[in-house]
């Protein structure tokens, strides 16, 4: 790991945050097209969401056998693919009961669709003319306003600076990446940092670092793509699109790193009904206080 004063030293380097941000990001995607190989995979729709590799191999043995017509090599070959298909349900039923017992409530969620088997109704799209995402530009767009150019703010002070992002805390913050997300607007996919997070996690300690010595964002950590999700069965208006923005992911392990650092800086006797940035608190715990208040006032009239 570099010590301090060499990332520091390093950050002076870098004239431009843009082009240096954009340089790193556009030579990563530009190795992965040249060094990745792509597989195509179909995916039918009845699918079981327990299927496996080894379920697979093993339907594609039994259909062979019975074409062979060896009577004893099929009856052995049905007699494997139902063990393999019991060892499979029970790894996705306790993947589903591991899902169920985190605290997350959207994990929760997700894992009880699975079960039941509940699957969202997507709105028609097709029906709304060439116009759409022009139309949804200017919805979108609607509050956006040109504000003034403001001046470069001084330079801060290094020795009081305080806060330098490590290349370690970088790369564990890679590791933790979900490399099932899609993939980002600058064309990184997200299992590339995680695999490479060792070997990029000090180019983007330093981007990280000249980017709050600046107080400076990149652009290109900026952009982000928006995808209307129909609200409901059918599309009436505009409003009744959500739009989803898949932003860049090393602009959330970024955000990431700032907010834990922002909240171990925070002190320790802060308001008992603050829950917003807080550990272990969310919006359902504010909600379920303030419900339960309501209802003990009803209760207690006099007091």
């Amino acid at each position: 790991m570099r010590s301090s004063m060499t990332t520091l030293n390093r950050l002076d380097s870098a004239a431009n945050l843009d082009e240096y941000a954009s340089a790193v990001t556009d030579f990563i995607w530009k190795c992965t097209e040249n060094c990745v190989s792509r597989k195509t995979i179909r995916v039918f729709p009845n699918r079981k969401p327990w299927m496996n590799y080894e379920v697979q191999s093993l339907l594609k043995a039994r259909a062979a056998t019975f074409r062979s017509g060896d009577t004893s090599r099929y009856m052995e070959s049905r007699r494997d693919l139902w063990k393999a298909s019991k060892g499979a349900k029970r790894q996705y039923q306790a993947k589903l009961e591991a899902r169920a017992n985190q605290r997350d409530a959207g994990r929760q969620w997700q894992g009880l669709n699975e079960i039941t088997g509940r699957r969202e109704k997507a709105g028609n799209i097709n029906n709304c003319g060439t116009s759409l995402p022009d139309e949804l530009k200017v919805l979108y767009a609607r509050f956006e306003q040109k504000r003034s150019v403001l001046l470069p703010p001084d330079e801060p002070d290094l020795v009081a600076w305080k806060f330098i992002v490590t290349e370690e805390d970088v790369r564990r913050a890679f590791l933790k990446i979900n490399p099932r997300k899609v993939t980002s607007p600058n064309g990184v996919p997200e299992w590339v940092l995680q695999a490479c997070a060792s070997e990029l996690a000090g180019v983007f300690a330093d981007i990280f670092n000249c980017s709050l010595l600046q107080s400076k964002i990149p652009s290109c950590f900026k952009k982000a793509t928006i995808i209307p999700v129909p609200k409901k069965s059918k599309v009436a208006c505009l409003n009744d699109y959500r739009p989803v923005a898949l932003t860049s992911i090393a602009m959330k392990c970024f955000k990431r790193l700032v907010i834990a650092h922002i909240n171990h800086s925070l002190p320790v006797n802060l308001d008992a009904l603050q829950f917003t940035y807080r550990s272990n608190r969310s919006t359902a715990d504010a909600t379920s206080l303030a419900l339960h208040s309501s209802l003990e006032h009803l209760e207690n009239k006099d007091i």
